[in-house]
């Protein structure tokens, strides 16, 4: 079942990347139902933040935040470094999107910090988003 959830996942991916929103949606929530059944904490994270994104992008922000904060959640749970980051920078931009610029501001530092911590190359992205974020306060 655990490879069932995966490539359903995969499908979900080439469905969003086609911008298919609504099979991407359903191939996502598909897999994390699997995910939930099996118990499969990371599977589900990785799920949740791909309906998170499909909700940012068809325009429901307050969705993509609950579902970005319950990825948060799982992350912090596992210890998982990376995806905490990666949570932190999705709920920035969309502090971002909605005007609250202090709370973006805040969720990228954070996000930076982890992101250079690891050596990852997403600390590069978060810096952008972060020295975005200054100018604009800036003004």
């Amino acid at each position: 079942r655990s490879s069932v959830a995966k490539t359903k996942h995969q499908l979900g991916m080439i469905a969003e990347i086609s911008g298919d929103y609504p099979q991407a949606k359903r191939l996502y929530q598909e897999s994390l139902t699997i995910d939930e059944e099996l118990g499969d904490k990371s599977g589900i994270a990785i799920s949740k933040h791909q309906l998170a994104r499909i909700a940012e992008l068809t325009g429901d922000y307050l969705q993509a935040k609950r579902l970005y904060q319950e990825t948060l959640a799982i992350a912090e749970e596992l210890g998982d470094k990376s995806g905490i980051a990666i949570s932190k920078h999705q709920l920035g931009g969309l502090a971002e999107a909605s005007g609250d610029l202090a709370a973006a501001e805040q969720l990228y530092e954070q996000a930076l910090a982890i992101f250079q911590e690891l050596g990852a190359p997403e600390a590069a992205t978060a810096r952008a988003s972060l020295d975005r974020i200054k100018k604009q306060r800036r003004r």
